[in-house]
């Protein structure tokens, strides 16, 4: 899992800084994301899925409860996702909030995306893998999941939002 995470982190970052300023910023549609706002809500979800990695187990447990359910494998939880997103689920709150694309560039926004990713994987890889499987964290659009869940949901996140922005380009 830490592999993979590396793997999209180093896709993402590589394709944000094979393109220019204006590739960036460029925005198809009112409702369609840029780059640089993908971007902002990549460093959002994933910098506020760091915290429980680094919490004793016993508060996470104690925070959100205990996970038990049966454990999902990587494409079960992806399926999961899709169908949420095929369904009409889209990101909201904090998590749709991308004003602050606007506000920094493109290299600013790579850097704190590539230091969020970085603070998120050396949790992931200091936690506990009981952990992983006992405690659960709440997600805005899949309910109550797995810590171990989280990270497969960070790995497919990242790579869908890849992907997206360069599908994005290509239609430019």
């Amino acid at each position: 899992m830490i592999e993979k995470l590396y793997i999209e982190k180093d896709s993402l970052i590589n394709f944000i800084n094979s393109i220019d300023e204006k590739s960036f910023t460029y925005k198809p549609s009112i409702e369609k994301w840029s780059c640089a706002e993908q971007a902002v809500h990549l460093i959002t979800s994933t910098g506020s899925s760091i915290l429980p990695y680094k919490l004793p187990g016993f508060l996470v447990k104690l925070l959100f409860g205990t996970y038990k359910q049966n454990i999902k494998s990587y494409d079960e939880l992806v399926a999961l996702y899709n169908s949420k997103l095929n369904n009409g689920a889209k990101a909201s709150g904090k998590y749709a909030n991308t004003d602050k694309a606007k506000s920094y560039d493109k290299k600013s926004i790579t850097s704190k995306l590539d230091n969020t990713y970085k603070n998120f994987i050396q949790a992931v890889e200091k936690c506990e893998d009981t952990k992983l499987d006992r405690c659960q964290v709440p997600h805005p659009l899949l309910g109550k999941i797995s810590l171990r869940d989280l990270i497969y949901f960070t790995i497919y996140h990242t790579a869908h939002h890849t992907e997206n922005m360069k599908e994005m380009l290509r239609l430019k």
